[in-house]
């Protein structure tokens, strides 16, 4: 089968360069790559392929690409070419864009998404539609390349359905939470994740939860919960809504941080005497029909309370591991790590 990329920020560009480095990809080639300047009708060239990689690392867009015969093309031209060839192909989705309609007019026979926005920011209604369009895959939405949804699915199938789930989908906030186990204060942690860059240029796009909030959305729907929609997940922001985008800029943030770190003492230390730590958790209460995201305390040697730095876990209960609950715990980030669940995802559905 072939492939059409959308999108060749970091994660679609190290898709490319694993597909294309040596590795075994006789399953699939790519019959098409764009970005949000236009496209390559690539028809399974590699040499093209690459060409097109190296444009893309050179800063350059794929509307300003000539070699190997071929010249970028608007993107409505190399859509119109892909669906003028009436062949069987699968969609990749690593743009960050909200792209549900484009993705079900493609008419692909499988849709592939490491991008969240079309099965979090969807409505319910939109997320069946897309689901139902096509064989679909979307582990690198949730756990990058950690298996979450594949375990869900295969739990499913074998008709041990998850009960609950908690999980620590965020490293930013995993670091955080690691950091404030040490007794730092709230804000010298935040400081000091946003200079290792592991925060957004303005950290309250993580300390907002509201990536944790469309993870346990997605997971949610995954247990069958697609009912619910991202109004209907409570979430906890780390910091009040004067200090909010709307109220400051995010130099005012980082100045007025400190005013954060009493309150955030207080729950370490409360937590600490009950023999827990604080972890920002997303929770998805399958047997409730419901799910949540916020700073929650967790028994200081659970799984949870033991998990330390960047690395996101995955705590699953269902009628099997009640007792002894099913742990996933791996890299949630990184390009590399959510390209190889993108390539496992493409392998699943082709």
């Amino acid at each position: 089968m072939q492939a059409v990329l959308l999108g060749c920020g970091g994660v679609g560009r190290a898709v490319l360069r694993i597909a294309t480095s040596g590795a075994e990809t006789s399953a699939f080639s790519f019959l098409a790559v764009l970005d949000s300047s236009g496209g390559i009708i690539c028809d399974g060239d590699v040499a093209l392929v690459k060409a097109v990689l190296a444009h893309k690392e050179a800063g350059h867009s794929l509307a300003s690409f000539t070699g190997h015969g071929k010249q970028g093309l608007p993107k409505d031209d190399v859509v119109a070419q892909i669906k003028a060839q009436s062949l069987k192909f699968a969609v990749i989705d690593t743009t960050a864009a909200d792209t549900v309609e484009e993705l079900v007019s493609f008419g692909a026979s499988a849709v592939v998404l490491a991008n969240k926005k079309p099965v979090a920011d969807a409505s319910a209604e939109n997320y069946k539609k897309l689901v139902s369009a096509a064989t679909f895959r979307h582990e690198s939405t949730v756990g990058a390349g950690t298996p979450i949804l594949a375990t869900v699915r295969r739990l499913r199938a074998g008709l041990d359905n998850p009960t609950r789930i908690e999980g620590c989908m965020s490293g930013t906030l995993g670091f955080v939470c690691s950091g404030l186990d040490t007794g730092k204060p709230l804000s010298e942690v935040v400081r000091e994740a946003k200079a290792l860059g592991y925060t957004e240029p303005d950290p309250r796009d993580d300390l907002s939860g509201t990536d944790v909030q469309r993870k346990a959305l997605i997971l949610a729907r995954s247990c069958g919960l697609d009912h619910l929609e991202m109004k209907d997940v409570p979430v906890e922001p780390l910091y009040p809504p004067s200090m909010g985008p709307e109220n400051m800029d995010v130099d005012a943030f980082m100045a007025n941080l400190g005013s954060l770190d009493t309150d955030m003492a207080s729950r370490v230390a409360a937590a600490k005497e009950r023999g827990e730590v604080l972890r920002y958790c997303g929770t998805v209460d399958v047997a409730a029909g419901k799910a949540s995201v916020g700073l929650v305390a967790v028994k200081s040697d659970s799984p949870l309370g033991r998990l330390q730095g960047a690395d996101n876990m995955f705590v699953i209960h269902s009628s099997i591991y009640a007792e002894r609950p099913l742990v996933l715990q791996g890299a949630g980030a990184g390009n590399e790590c959510t390209a190889i669940g993108v390539l496992a995802d493409l392998k699943e559905v082709i």
